[in-house]
């Protein structure tokens, strides 16, 4: 089976490419702001900064992704910025490519898929279910500008806890692109 943390971190390889209870009793839940960007989202501890170079249609690319596990949960989030020579896209074919992405490459069935907005950035609500291994993946991501806004979190729950909720629902962008 896989871990919280390696299915977040493919998730969030997904999402650039085109756990288990139901909540965190006694954390000590903070804003976070990862250096670099201008968002601003709430975790339930200090996550650790991991880099990973991740190949794309425009080349290869430095990610930074912030990663927290508590008890069995995964919560991570990211901020990528789309290359110059990337290919031409509309927000939705850049949201609609990470969606896609994501479940081939997670191997993943959509659950359910809202349009959002998180200030005036469009983005997607995303939940997917790891098939066969009765694991959730939770995603808020966000197009401000030419960046890429991620907010992922890893459960066995098809129904957001309110600490996945508290999570998602604390994303917010500082100022838009």
């Amino acid at each position: 089976m896989s871990s919280p943390r390696s299915l977040a971190v493919n998730l969030l390889v997904c999402l650039v490419l085109g756990l288990f209870v139901t909540g965190v009793q006694g954390a000590e839940w903070q804003q976070v702001s990862p250096p670099g960007t201008d968002l601003v989202i709430e975790m339930p501890g200090e996550p650790k900064a991991m880099t990973q170079k991740i190949d794309t249609a425009a080349g290869e690319i430095e990610v930074v992704l912030y990663i927290l596990e508590v008890e069995g949960l995964a919560y991570l989030v990211n901020s990528t910025s789309i290359p110059p020579d990337a290919p031409m896209a509309t927000i939705d074919e850049r949201l609609n490519g990470a969606r896609d992405g994501a479940l081939q490459n997670t191997q993943g069935k959509l659950v359910s898929e809202k349009k959002i907005k998180v200030g005036v950035n469009q983005g997607r609500d995303l939940v997917i279910e790891k098939e066969g291994e009765g694991i959730f993946i939770h995603a808020r991501i966000v197009m401000v500008g030419r960046r890429l806004v991620q907010a992922l979190a890893v459960n066995r729950t098809k129904v957001a806890s309110a600490d996945t909720s508290r999570f998602l629902n604390s994303l917010q962008i500082k100022k838009s692109e």
